[in-house]
């Protein structure tokens, strides 16, 4: 190590100031040989060398350097190494060298960089470099990209900058598709600049010996020094010497080259830097450096280089190396073959995006797409995927085609060349790099042997691996090259396809590798490669790989998880056959394929891939046989496939509910024993669809959709099954999301909360969860029918089968909510609060009492009940008295209590009689002192055990909840709390102990005998139980949250065998289980202490005042309520306790009482016995499992891939639905009764023929047409808004229907006129503004497709003019005219959708219009009108404007009034006259073009001689353009409507504030500008008034009583009203004085009392502010001139 640190001793250390601690320990531990190191248990030993290679190093003066055999000196060794490298690092890693360091040099691996930006306008781009890049190189790349200098971006990578640009870009961790941010700084970064030829790197590079200590190094078998040396060799300059002797080789004769290519290829020690060096020669990274790359290409081809280079892939040629060295070598060796093979174009197809998980998208037409690409070429013309043909085809180097003048270094064998590629690609696929060195090159002449073929297939069929990143690369490069050798070079193709291993290959890179990525590859690499051609034009490798694939096709079913690609492959395959011979192989596949599809396995994992690879090989044989009509089950030639996907691979569960069951079990084979719940279920997977996978029913839709492309009898057949199973009934709310979620696998149901129902789920939940409690309940008869409404214990029994059989995730006991009661009969109240355990008592006493009078086996006092014994122990005599008394559950005190032990001791601690109270003894007659105790005398199975958290303040008169700290223990033994336990203690504390062994008594040996109550003094025998009977486990908790008043109740409870799937094994049957109502999931036991054994905790307060934190306690809300125990079940205890022994002992005294408690079989036995069965009463089962059916049918039936499908499927056939007759559809649909002949064509009534398309895109339409309104209208229009996100495309899809055939119009009304209700709910009653409008705009649709398709008319008219509603339209008109009666009546009903439908039926002629006139539609609306505006409802514009459109649509001549003019009077007042005031009135200029009809009576009399219409407009909108228009028609020569309409808007304008007015003024302004006889008359009135109230205009301004802004606007509307209309002005020259106050008002406000200063343009009018003054604007101050000069 002196020869390193004299290398750069001179200067080299003080060059960086960052580095000056490395330099000192560099230092040390390079002189000091002392340095500690850690103890190491593996020997490193020196790596052998080969004294058969040569070493390459020249005489330099250096004597040898043995290597360290010591552990120590091996530390050292690596130290050292490490610090160099930091110390490199450090010195020179803002400062990019001239000089490159070796491992920049070449550029290694390509991939990607996803780059953002993180500045405000946020963009992503994607940066193309390779491994071994200078940092400093992609900060110019990306500075490139966002257009700014270099020495302002800014990198950042996990959180952390980049900012050492001499390191490359694998030393700073980054690899293909990381993530990195980008950001462009304001200030420069500053460059460091330093003196080159002082850095570390550049001074050792100057010292040959450097470079042997380091290739020494790189020898030895310890991998840390191993990887050290290398690491150094990187970051150094590439050895000065290799590098000018690989550049002198055009300067040597050819001996000489080719002497010192075999010595510098010769070290395998040294192979991997030698193939760097020359990697970076031929592809360096320098780009200015390119110049002699051509010579040296040359020469190293001439001279040998590729025999050295083809070396490298011989077999255990590097057996030697370790894999990182390898993998290395590989990568240097590809990049170069490829190089010479291809030039200097080597851009990969992957690169792109080398590690990302969407490498290359997968297609299913991935052959069609490459075979449509090689046959554009030229058939001499070699295709490649990386490079173009020209290159491909200008090989440089000559081949071995035998000619003599050949020199055999410079030969090429390209069967080496793809032996070796085969060979490597393969076995870096499998992940075994090893396998590259074990079998011999691949040529036409040699086959492989079995031996390796069996080693081989050892492998593929191990365990999945991780690919790793290397050998993936590795893989998806030589697999390119390899496809490239052959494409280029075709006569190898056939040679290649004849090695026995040929078709072994294929399959094992396509199926076996455990990387997706590999497989896709392979895949879309060899499907190009089989569409290569011959000169002839026939493809070479099709065949071969078909039949290998197909021969192989079984193995692909043993590996579910890897088969897709293999059969996607397959599909592209045969989707591009040609000859008889291959569609005969093509017609075999597909019988073989739906013969597997009868009993082929259900996907039930995402990752099996099985089903879906051969669904999409099915549907490639279908497209390329054109054999759809397999789908069909009525056709001759159909195999019934449409059925068999429906009705088992997608909708069982559908087919069962609306078909018939026992069709069902007899086709299947499969019969339910409802009332048995076992293997006859099989968890209900019988009804489960095989398809259970996302993307397998992806794929068996897509199967569908082809099957029903173009094919009629298909797409009838489906039709008609959808409309079956899921169309049949719809849905009935809106906005529809299931409520249910699907159970986990294993998972339990949960149970719904009704407000407050909380402490009945988690009582329920632990009787449940106990099994024996489930068996029992479930196992007992059904009750009556009438019976079982008000019974709870039916009811119970429908909720522990739901809770069993459900494939829901919970529960609603809704029965059970109405059949319990409270204590007086009622029901109860669901939101309020109750007590767990007293509900617990209830239920309880209510199961018992059934159990027992159906005189069940096992009832729950078997299971939970034991007995006390109420003690009175005399003191002064030996008496006792025993009172027995049964218990469900244990109720133990919390106050002022420590744990359960404690409270339990103070439950039988008792009390002390004595003095006054001293226990007066029957045996002996007098009074002696006594303990008073209550023990247990019987332990039941499961014990439950109530903790008194509740307590009662009679202080505040208060209920309370006791929050103190109480703990419990996961195992309890209750034997100290027992008769026996006692008996033994006060034995133990009296000194005495009595144990009988006369069996004269009955008693067995070993018994205790204690006295009893009897006078004689006897003693009675107390049981002698084994240990196990008194240890118990913690099974269960009930917690309550909150306070007394208010709380939650939930369980935690253990799993027990016989729960969760009752056919899972017992060791997996540990977990704890959190029930909280709706939601379960696995608890962490760990949890218990603070969530159940209540207390304080400490929380960290920040107080703002002081600015610090302080811990502050809070009292946990949540604490333990009700515990429940179960007996211990030890190993190797056969006999335990029995539900027997729980009873009531009713036998006091009797001597056998102890021996009969080992007899019974206790439950959980029986447990295990019945655990293949469990039993339940048949209607509860059926129950369960139609509802299962129902779940999984609306589950299916509202999936997003469901109705992508229904949409696919609709638009697959819309291109055939245009017909040629389109004259004659409807006589072809509804008159035709021809038949149709041979050549398909059908003769009609009229005698004209329609050919088979016409007929053909009938079908289709009214079949697609059918099923689109029918999903539609039942199910999608109906569901949730997060499930229509494909409403657009609905609404287009069905827009492009009407547009395409004229039928898809008519079926859509016809099935509208069947379902009036339908466009009642969808118009009137749908909540959802969406779904209204989506609706409306369909209909709207429909009626403007059949008027185009008729022409404008309404009926159609057939070839004899018979005319008929054959579109509906009318009929769908007249169920709209129905819907107004119940209009008003309707508390909610939307109305704005519904009359816009009949408005833009309205507008689409005048046909139309009078068809609407004919309906009395006039009358009818206004009528509406006058009662929705009594209601006050809110938008009727549409309203509106439909009686505007139709009124003006028609004929009011004989309503106008002309009255007789005084024409001299108007000339001798000087102002004139006009034509519309002499002679005939002019046309009314808001009339509708023609034709005109007359307007109805009815309409007359609702509008023109009523002014109540008239009067709504007015107030309720004034400023609606057709409600105005209708005003301005029908005052149009209409004395009498004019002034009603001028009297409704001046008792308008009276009341109006200021923002009602502006619209006020604007409609009168319109209505006074009517240019007929009428205006001066109807001007007249506005100003002056008729001598009613209310006044005219001027009497209004003249007026105290308004404010200071509408005076304004009404002086402001009179002067505009006279500079349009002159002639207004006559009717204020009696008013003048009127109206000079008028201005001089005006003048006062805006001059004086207005806003000061100058004139301005404010943004605002005074019209439209309400401050109390005027602003002295533009307009005010034109307003003010215009008044002043009327009468000027």
């Amino acid at each position: 190590m002196l020869h390193l640190h004299t290398a750069f001793e001179n200067g080299s250390l003080g060059n960086s100031r960052e580095a000056a601690d490395s330099n000192s320990i560099v230092s040390r531990s390079m002189t000091d040989g002392n340095v500690e190191t850690e103890e190491r248990t593996i020997l490193i030993k020196e790596a052998a060398q080969s004294p058969g290679k040569e070493t390459y190093a020249k005489d330099s003066g250096t004597p040898d350097h043995p290597l360290a055999t010591n552990v120590g000196e091996i530390d050292q060794v690596e130290r050292c190494l490490r610090l160099l490298k930091v110390f490199i690092v450090k010195c020179e890693a803002r400062c990019p060298r001239k000089v490159p360091a070796h491992g920049a040099s070449f550029g290694g691996r390509p991939f990607s960089l996803q780059v953002s930006t993180a500045n405000k306008q946020s963009t992503r781009f994607e940066v193309a470099v390779q491994a071994n890049e200078y940092l400093a190189s992609l900060r110019e790349k990306v500075a490139k990209r966002l257009d700014c200098p270099v020495s302002r971006v800014r990198l950042i990578y996990s959180n952390r900058e980049l900012t050492q640009d001499s390191q490359v870009l694998q030393q700073c961790g980054l690899a293909g598709g990381h993530p990195i941010t980008a950001s462009v700084n304001i200030n420069e970064r500053p460059l460091e600049h330093m003196d080159e030829a002082k850095l570390p790197g550049i001074l050792m590079s100057k010292k040959p010996e450097v470079y042997e200590i380091l290739f020494k190094l790189a020898e030895t078998s310890d991998s840390r020094v191993r990887e050290g040396a290398n690491c150094l060799l990187a970051l150094l300059p590439t050895h000065p010497d290799i590098l000018a002797d690989f550049q002198s080789l055009s300067k040597r004769n050819t001996e000489e080259s080719k002497k010192l290519l075999g010595n510098l290829f010769g070290s395998r020690s040294r192979l991997l830097y030698t193939l760097q060096v020359v990697d970076g020669i031929l592809m360096p990274v320098d780009q200015s450096a390119t110049l002699r790359i051509p010579h040296f290409r040359k020469d190293f081809l001439r001279f040998g280089g590729f025999k050295h280079l083809m070396s490298v892939f011989e077999p255990y040629a590097l057996s030697e190396v370790d894999g990182l060295t390898q993998r290395g070598c590989y990568s240097s060796a590809l990049r170069i073959l490829k190089f010479l093979l291809m030039g200097k174009d080597q851009e990969n197809t992957y690169s792109a995006a080398f590690g990302e998980t969407t490498l290359i998208s997968p297609r299913t037409d991935l052959g069609r797409e490459i075979e449509d690409h090689v046959e554009k070429a030229p058939s001499e013309t070699t295709v490649s995927m990386s490079v173009n043909s020209s290159e491909v085809t200008d090989l440089e180097f000559p081949q071995s085609n035998g000619k003599k003048d050949m020199n055999e270094d410079d030969a090429i064998d390209m069967g080496l060349v793809v032996g070796a590629l085969k060979r490597l690609a393969s076995a870096t696929a499998l992940g075994h790099l090893s396998m590259s060195n074990e079998s011999p090159p691949v040529s036409p002449s040699q086959q492989n042997s079995n031996s390796r073929i069996e080693k081989k297939h050892a492998l593929l069929h191990g365990k999945d691996m991780m690919l790793d990143k290397e050998d993936q690369y590795l893989c998806l490069e030589s697999m390119e090259l390899l496809v490239n050798c052959l494409v280029a070079n075709k006569s190898l193709i056939e040679s290649f396809f004849l090695s026995a291993d040929s078709g072994r290959f294929i399959v094992d890179m396509v199926l076996h590798p455990s990387d997706e990525v590999v497989r896709l590859f392979a895949a879309t690499n060899i499907s190009k490669l089989s569409c290569i051609r011959s000169a002839a034009g026939v493809k070479i490798s099709h065949k071969p790989i078909l039949a290998a694939l197909i021969g192989t096709k079984s193995e692909a079913s043993k590996q579910p998880k890897h088969c897709l690609d293999f059969m996607k492959l397959l599909g592209d395959l045969f989707h591009t056959i040609e000859d008889v011979e291959e569609y005969e192989m093509a017609k075999k596949q597909l019988a073989d394929e739906l013969y597997w599809l009868k009993s082929a396995p259900a996907a039930v994992d995402e990752n099996d891939k099985l089903l879906e690879g051969h669904l999409q090989l099915v549907q490639e044989l279908v497209e390329v046989l054109d054999s759809r009509i397999i789908g069909s089950s009525r056709s001759p030639r159909g195999a019934g496939l449409v059925q068999q996907l429906i009705k088992t691979y997608l909708f069982p569960e559908s087919a069962i509910l609306w078909g018939n069951m026992e069709d069902f079990e007899r086709s299947n084979g499969i019969f339910v024993n409802f009332g048995v719940l076992g293997n006859s279920l099989v968890d209900d997977s019988f009804f489960q669809s095989k398809c259970g996978t996302p993307s397998s029913r992806k794929k068996a839709f897509q199967l569908l959709t082809c099957l029903a492309t173009h094919c009629i009898e298909n797409l009838r057949e489906i039709v008609e099954l959808l409309i079956k199973i899921h169309f049949s009934t719809e849905i009935q709310e809106w906005e529809h999301l299931p409520s249910n979620g699907r159970k986990a696998v294993g998972g339990y149901v949960g149970l719904k909360n009704a407000g407050a129902t909380c402490y009945m789920n988690s009582v329920f939940q632990q009787l449940y969860m106990q099994p024996d409690v489930r068996r029992t309940v479930l196992a007992c008869s059904e009750c009556d029918d009438l019976e079982k409404q008000d019974s709870v214990f039916f009811q119970l029994q429908v909720m522990f089968g739901s809770l069993l059989g459900s494939s829901l995730d919970h529960y609603t006991p809704q029965g059970f909510w109405y059949a319990y009661r409270d204590y007086d009969g009622l029901p109860i109240n669901l939101r309020e609060h109750q007590d767990a355990f007293e509900f617990f008592n209830r239920l309880y006493d209510a199961v018992d009492e059934t159990l027992k009078a159906t005189h069940q086996e096992v009832n729950l006092t078997k299971i939970f009940g034991g007995v006390f014994v109420q003690q009175v122990i005399s003191r002064g005599c030996s008496h006792k008295s025993e009172r027995e008394e049964p218990f469900a559950a244990i109720s133990v005190d919390v106050k002022n209590k420590r744990d359960l032990l404690d409270s339990l001791e103070s439950f039988v601690q008792g009390d002390l009689l004595e003095a006054d109270n001293a226990y007066h003894c029957e045996g002996c007659g007098v009074k002696v002192d006594a303990l008073k105790r209550v023990c247990v005398k019987s332990l039941p199975q499961t014990l439950v055990i109530h903790l008194k958290r509740f307590d009662f303040d009679y202080e505040t008169m208060q209920r309370l909840k006791l929050k103190d700290r109480f703990e419990f223990p996961m195992h309890l033994d209750m034997k100290p709390f027992t008769v026996e336990g006692l008996a033994v203690r006060d034995s133990q504390s009296q000194g005495t102990c009595s144990v009988v062994t006369d069996l004269s008594n009955g008693c067995g040996a070993g018994s205790t005998m204690q006295g009893n109550d009897d006078d004689t003094g006897k003693f009675s025998p107390i049981s002698s139980r084994p240990d196990s009977y008194y240890q118990y486990d913690l099974v269960g908790v009930v917690v309550h949250s909150g306070t007394a008043f208010a709380g939650h109740y939930y369980s935690y409870i253990k799993e027990r065998p016989g729960d969760g799937n009752f056919r899972c094994s017992e060791e997996s049957l540990c977990r704890w289980i959190a029930f909280d109502d709706k939601r379960v999931e696995p608890y962490d036991i760990n949890d218990l202490e603070k969530d159940c054994f209540g207390g304080k905790y400490t929380v960290d307060v920040y107080d703002n005042f002081l600015k610090t934190t302080s811990p502050q306690e809070f009292d946990r809300p949540n604490s333990a309520y009700m515990l429940f125990y179960e007996r211990s079940k030890s190993e190797g205890n056969s006999q335990a306790d029995s539900p027997a022994e729980t009873a009531t002992s009713n036998t006091k005294g009797d001597d056998d009482d102890g021996d009969e408690t080992m007899k019974d079989i206790q439950p959980v036995q029986r447990v295990s016995d019945m655990n293949r069965s469990i039993q339940m009463p048949p209607c509860i089962h059926r129950s369960v499992w139609k509802e299962n059916l129902r779940f999984v049918h609306e589950s299916h039936m509202l999936d997003k891939d469901y109705f992508k499908f229904l949409h696919n499927m609709v638009e697959a056939n819309i291109d055939v639905m245009e017909v040629r007759h389109n004259r004659l559809l409807i006589d072809l649909e509804d008159q035709c009764d021809g038949s149709r002949d041979r050549k398909g064509e059908t003769t009609g009534r009229n005698g004209e023929n329609l050919g088979a398309l016409d007929l053909h895109a009938n079908e289709f339409s009214k079949l697609n047409i059918v099923l689109a309104s029918e999903f539609l209208l039942r199910i999608y229009l109906r569901t949730h808004s997060s499930l229509r996100e494909d409403l657009p495309r609905w609404k287009a899809l069905i827009r492009r229907l009407f547009e395409k055939n004229i039928l898809a119009c008519r079926c859509f009304l016809d099935t509208l006129v069947k379902r009036p209700q339908w466009i009642h709910d969808y118009l009137l009653k749908c909540p959802v503004d969406e779904i209204r409008q989506t609706f409306a705009d369909l209909l709207v649709h429909a009626f403007q497709t059949a008027a185009l398709f008729l022409q404008g008319n309404i009926l159609y008219t057939d070839g004899h003019g018979r005319q008929s509603d054959a579109l509906h339209v009318d009929a769908v008109i007249h169920i709209l005219m129905s819907f107004l009666r119940d209009a008003a009546s309707s508390p909610k009903i939307y109305l704005n959708q519904y009359f816009q439908v009949i408005l833009e039926y309205a507008k689409v002629g005048a046909t139309q219009r009078s068809h609407l006139l004919q309906k009395s539609l006039v009358s009818q609306l206004v009528l509406l009108a006058t009662k929705l505006h009594v209601v006050k409802h809110s938008d009727l514009s549409c309203l509106h404007s439909i009686i505007s459109l139709l009124v003006r649509s028609c004929d009011t001549s004989k309503f106008y009034d002309v009255p007789e003019m005084d024409t001299e009077k108007l000339f001798r007042d000087g102002e004139g006259s006009s034509s519309s005031q002499i002679g005939t009135p002019l046309p009314n200029p808001l009339q509708l073009p023609p034709p005109v009809v007359p307007l109805p009576n009815d309409a007359a009399d609702s509008i023109l001689k009523h002014a109540v219409y008239a009067s709504i407009l007015v107030k309720t909108c004034p400023d609606h353009d057709e409600g105005l228009k209708l005003l301005e028609f029908c005052c149009w020569q209409n004395e009498t409507f004019s002034s009603a309409v001028l009297q409704e808007i001046l008792d308008a304008l009276h009341g109006a504030g200021n923002n009602e007015i502006k619209f006020l003024l604007a409609l009168i302004l319109r209505i006074l500008q009517l240019a007929d006889s009428l205006q001066l008359a109807r001007q007249e009135i506005a100003l002056l008034g008729d001598g009613r109230f209310p006044p005219g205009l001027m009497d209004l301004i003249v007026s105290k009583g308004i404010t200071v802004h509408k005076r304004y606007s009404l002086l402001k509307f009179v002067v505009k009203l006279v500079s349009v209309s002159p002639p207004a002005r006559r009717h204020l020259l009696g008013r003048k004085q009127d109206w000079r106050r008028a201005v001089d008002w005006l003048q006062q406000e805006l001059h004086v009392r207005g806003s000061p200063g100058a004139l301005s343009v404010p943004p605002v009018s005074n019209e439209d502010v309400s401050n109390g003054y005027l602003l002295r604007t533009t307009t005010a101050e034109w307003t003010l001139a215009s008044a002043r000069n009327l009468f000027n």
